[in-house]
């Protein structure tokens, strides 16, 4: 099984060893190919590759976003035969190939950069930071950043890829926190800290769960 250490865009392509090498052509079929990718989702729907190939080839069978490796998940392929055809099929697998197709790792919106450091972090599942924007849906748009007694306020024109919150997040002990309500209806502008207040400025006109209405692009 892969070792995805950066949530992101892959391209997923498997390795069919050609059949001259070990002389197998006659025997070789048809193989379907399947696997899942994200966290919660179902198994992409199965794909036939011919393995009668007199050569080495790759056959790319998922494009799209995976999910990092954890406690509870893990990328997976799986190629079983196919089965409508003869008995006696030689069905082969080598490798599968996890290839990155944007240059960011899974940078979303945020990226945290220690100007002291001489080398920049590439893992970036090990920035809370990091991790917190690739836990957002992709094309997320932060607008501003604030700390206060040690909580980093988060606000833009963004959404969770869970659905918990939108706009606007806290970031403590490492977590991504919603705030009361699921945060703001519509994109944050702007966030001051004043005393011991968060000021919020923006589009929203309401908390998404629609408890606190009248906002009026305002809210402390």
């Amino acid at each position: 099984m892969p070792n995805i250490r950066q949530k992101g865009n892959y391209s997923v392509t498997v390795y069919t060893p050609g059949c001259l090498q070990d002389d197998s052509c006659s025997r070789r079929g048809i193989a379907n190919v399947t696997g899942i990718f994200t966290e919660g989702s179902a198994l992409i729907p199965a794909q036939q590759i011919y393995q009668t190939n007199n050569f080495d080839k790759y056959d790319q069978i998922y494009s799209g976003p995976v999910d990092v490796n954890s406690d509870s998940f893990r990328a997976t392929v799986t190629l079983t035969p196919f089965t409508q055809q003869g008995d006696g099929i030689t069905l082969v697998a080598q490798r599968v190939r996890f290839a990155p197709t944007n240059y960011t790792g899974g940078l979303n919106g945020i990226f945290e950069f220690d100007p002291t450091e001489g080398t920049t972090l590439t893992d970036f599942s090990k920035s809370d930071f990091d991790q917190a924007g690739m836990n957002l849906q992709s094309g997320a748009i932060v607008t501003s950043l604030k700390v206060a007694g040690g909580i980093t306020y988060v606000g833009g024109n963004f959404t969770d890829t869970d659905g918990k919150f939108r706009n606007i997040f806290s970031i403590t002990d490492g977590n991504a926190v919603s705030l009361p309500n699921g945060g703001l209806n519509d994109p944050v502008a702007a966030l001051e800290v004043f005393g011991d207040l968060l000021y919020i400025g923006g589009n929203f006109t309401n908390t998404v769960n629609g408890t606190v209405s009248g906002l009026n692009n305002f809210a402390a």
